[in-house]
């Protein structure tokens, strides 16, 4: 079973989809490298069930083309600590699903820009994690806009 992707893995820029690629897959480690091209519209159930998974890269971003990502971390039990930096949520996405069933605790990092409530609101941040300001000045390093 796969437990690390290689640091050398990418997903090439022609791919719209990648909806389950990495779905019960014993998934632990994500290399710090580790990132979706733009062009990739479609990341439901990426990481589906990998109960292994605890943290993304600081760096983990998700593209301004994303147009569903529901499910995406869906059963990744011990999952506990997310940065999330966009400044905007777009109208359409299934935020109230793509971390359930994480773990009940965790740190939530967000950008200083985006209103908490507006994250609580949206189904963004599971409950029972604490939530925490980005300490960088520059949100641009994960992604600024999601939905544009």
């Amino acid at each position: 079973s796969l437990t690390t992707i290689p640091s050398h893995f990418s997903i090439p820029n022609s791919v719209y989809s990648i909806t389950g690629m990495f779905m019960s897959s014993g998934i632990k480690n994500l290399p710090s490298n580790f990132t979706i091209p733009e062009g990739v519209e479609y990341l439901d159930t990426l990481f589906y069930e990998c109960t292994g998974l605890t943290q993304l890269p600081a760096n983990f971003k998700l593209p301004n083309t994303t147009k569903s990502m529901d499910q995406m971390f869906y059963g990744c039990t011990n999952l506990n600590n997310v940065t999330f930096l966009a400044t905007e949520l777009g109208d359409d996405n299934n935020w109230g699903f793509w971390m359930r069933g994480v773990s009940s605790t965790g740190t939530f990092i967000k950008a200083k820009e985006m209103e908490t409530s507006i994250l609580q609101e949206a189904g963004v941040i599971p409950n029972g994690w604490t939530i925490k300001d980005q300490e960088k000045e520059d949100s641009s390093v994960f992604w600024n806009k999601l939905y544009s």
